[in-house]
């Protein structure tokens, strides 16, 4: 019998060295400390610690949830930038630049061939240019009237200063009488400046003279093109119809040789 109580005494022992009271709870120190490393949610997970420290608390189901909420947006916030970084990447090495800015203004056919990009596709081949990647920019749709009284020609004439100032202008069509109103305010360009002493020659007799306000200079800024067969084949004008350069224009030397290119006899 004494042996037997002894044995009972020694897994009591044994028993008490595995269970522990706090507060008059007893708690089981195994189960203590499976609880304190196996975290009820991934929302309970140190946020100061290692990724490799908070997975190695996690069951799997809470390392697949863990992975989910932490990971998951990263991911997607990753692949949306990635893909604007290529849409802008593939538009920028793909976007079809301006090589010539064309205006015509007060034009007589508004369904003309001559106011689309294709229209200019021979010239562009002829000057080394891609038509694929660059076009000719045309504006035809602007209208002003001699009347000072008309509200939308005030529009459109301050519409066509925006586009002198802000170098969108290489090559201006008008009429003689607007062509020479934008000379005399500075807005065109010295043909005895930028044309070829071919050129001079063969317009000299057709040149349309404005007097620059500012400098009281009296210089041409226009040639008078209205029997022009390339003219008369866009069906702009009827007769009256003159051609100048944008004082600043961007693209000189290609408006030289597309004013080159319509002078074919």
């Amino acid at each position: 019998m004494p042996e037997i109580e002894k044995e009972i005494e020694k897994e009591i022992e044994i028993e008490k060295k595995n269970v522990k009271s706090i507060a008059g709870h007893i708690i089981d120190e195994k189960t203590d400390e499976k609880e304190k490393r196996e975290p009820e949610s991934v929302l309970d997970v140190d946020e100061h610690m290692s990724e490799k420290q908070k997975l190695s608390l996690m069951n799997k189901q809470q390392k697949r949830e863990y992975i989910l909420e932490y990971y998951a947006p990263k991911a997607l916030f990753a692949l949306v930038v990635v893909g604007i970084v290529v849409f802008l990447v593939v538009k920028h090495f793909t976007a079809e630049a301006a090589a010539l800015n064309i205006l015509a203004v007060n034009t007589t056919q508004q369904g003309s061939a001559a106011n689309d990009k294709e229209y200019y596709e021979e010239f562009l081949s002829e000057n080394g240019l891609d038509a694929e990647k660059e076009y000719v920019s045309i504006s035809t749709g602007i209208g002003v009237s001699t009347d000072p009284n008309d509200a939308m020609s005030q529009d459109s004439l301050q519409l066509m200063q925006n586009k002198f100032m802000a170098n969108a202008v290489d090559v201006f069509f008008a009429d003689t009488d607007l062509v020479m109103s934008f000379g005399e305010f500075g807005y065109m360009q010295d043909l005895d400046k930028v044309l070829t002493d071919e050129l001079k020659e063969k317009y000299k007799d057709s040149f349309v003279y404005a007097t620059v306000i500012e400098t009281g200079e009296k210089i041409p800024v226009g040639i008078k093109i209205g029997d022009n067969s390339w003219v008369k084949d866009t069906g702009w004008y009827e007769m009256d119809a003159a051609v100048g350069f944008g004082e600043n224009a961007k693209n000189m030397d290609l408006a030289l040789e597309f004013l080159e290119y319509i002078s074919r006899e």
